[in-house]
């Protein structure tokens, strides 16, 4: 038996999301003048942050560069120092082989150290430093060489998910994980599922954000039929349990009722 996959190939489960996104991109469409969509398509930038000598890019704080760098970094290293495992206190960017002595600034080169481990390490080569520590130079070295889970490669979801909205038509534009929180951080607007959503992509400003947030919660259609709720915003038909009736008539959410931000979880 062929059991090979096609091209593009979702789990049911990952499908499902997609699927949904679509289904309320549809039914807002209908709701409110929507003139484009921004998607968080990737966590981190790797392209740059891989080639940042070919991109001309210093990883500097307070730029972009270097915030999705120290973003990258605080997940890969367990947001801790490397060299003595100190948790909780300020980190700073490291290069493990030391830039006076040709080190560059690949991502691959690049770890989070206390400000003592930093000063006491200076111009050292790590195998110095750590010469009484072999089995932390190892841990070390060998992290460094590994990307960070789902971050080398782009989630084959999101990807669906962007094709998907570009054939609504609409303009549809992309960004990185750590774009949506350098833009938080730059317009000084507090960490929610709605927010980080409104941060997503080439923002300049936002305003208006204090507006309150209606979240749509996806369940599956098998929990949907066997409850019954008294909340006035659903409705049903009084056919709770006929999955025909459900594909027909759409008694799911009433429209009607929706003002303000709204975001799909």
């Amino acid at each position: 038996m062929n059991r090979t996959k096609p091209e593009g190939w979702l789990a049911p489960s990952l499908q499902q999301r997609v699927d949904t996104t679509q289904v309320w991109v549809d039914r807002l469409q209908r709701l409110a003048p929507i003139a484009a969509i921004a998607q968080e398509l990737v966590q981190f930038d790797m392209q740059q942050m891989e080639n940042p000598e070919i991109s001309g890019v210093e990883y500097q704080q307070g730029t972009l560069a270097g915030y999705e760098v120290r973003e990258y970094l605080l997940e890969k290293w367990g947001r801790e120092c490397a060299y003595c495992g100190a948790k909780d206190v300020p980190l700073q960017i490291e290069h493990i082989h030391p830039k006076a002595k040709g080190g560059g600034n690949r991502i691959s080169n690049l770890t989070l150290a206390c400000e003592p481990c930093n000063k006491k390490k200076g111009a050292q080569e790590v195998e110095k430093f750590l010469l009484k520590d072999q089995k932390r130079l190892d841990r070390i070295l060998a992290q460094a060489k590994r990307p960070l889970k789902d971050a080398a490669a782009v989630n084959a979801t999101r990807w669906a998910l962007f094709h998907t909205l570009k054939e609504t038509g609409l303009p549809v534009t992309s960004g990185s994980g750590g774009l949506t929180k350098f833009n938080r951080s730059r317009l000084a607007i507090p960490k929610t599922h709605a927010l980080d959503a409104v941060c997503v992509g080439k923002v300049g400003t936002v305003e208006e954000w204090q507006k309150p947030t209606l979240a749509l919660k996806a369940i599956s259609l098998a929990a949907y039929l066997g409850t019954r709720t008294t909340d006035p915003t659903l409705k049903r038909c009084g056919r709770i349990r006929n999955l025909r009736c459900y594909k027909r008539c759409g008694c799911v959410m009433n429209p009607g009722r929706l003002n303000g931000t709204i975001t799909v979880q």
